[in-house]
């Protein structure tokens, strides 16, 4: 397991995020923090080689984490959001050939800024900001 993101509102709301592998696949992790004791949490792993990097928490029912997973030889923008009571994968744009978020901020469950990079044909890494939600 690698734990690539964590972050906390309160002392007793924290969230890490990354992946682990299975010994034949490889998923994401999500771990929720309640004060007393680390809790794994369902969540979204889509694709192959899926990760998650980044985590913003604003509240006990609302978080984001965002990294990126491997679809049809494409890797492509993962943004997940925590609504309460779930992880739910939210549609996120993919630019170039290969593209991955790699830290997140959010202030609220409609205000998210994500960054990364994107690759433009095989050679050339562009950086990725995105909007959203």
């Amino acid at each position: 397991m690698i734990l690539d993101g964590v972050s906390a509102s309160s002392a007793g709301n924290a969230w890490a995020v990354g992946t682990y592998n299975t010994g034949t696949i490889q998923k994401t992790i999500t771990l929720h923090w309640n004060g007393r004791a680390w809790k794994l949490t369902a969540n979204p792993s889509p694709g192959q080689e899926p990760f998650l990097f980044g985590v913003s928490v604003i509240s006990a029912g609302d978080a984001w984490a965002v990294g990126s997973y491997l679809a049809l030889s494409t890797t492509k923008t993962l943004i997940m959001h925590w609504d309460g009571r779930g992880w739910n994968q939210i549609v996120s744009p993919s630019p170039g050939s290969s593209s991955d978020l790699t830290s997140v901020a959010a202030t609220s469950a409609s205000n998210l800024w994500a960054v990364g990079a994107y690759l433009n044909g095989w050679s050339r890494g562009l950086n990725l900001a995105i909007h959203c939600c």
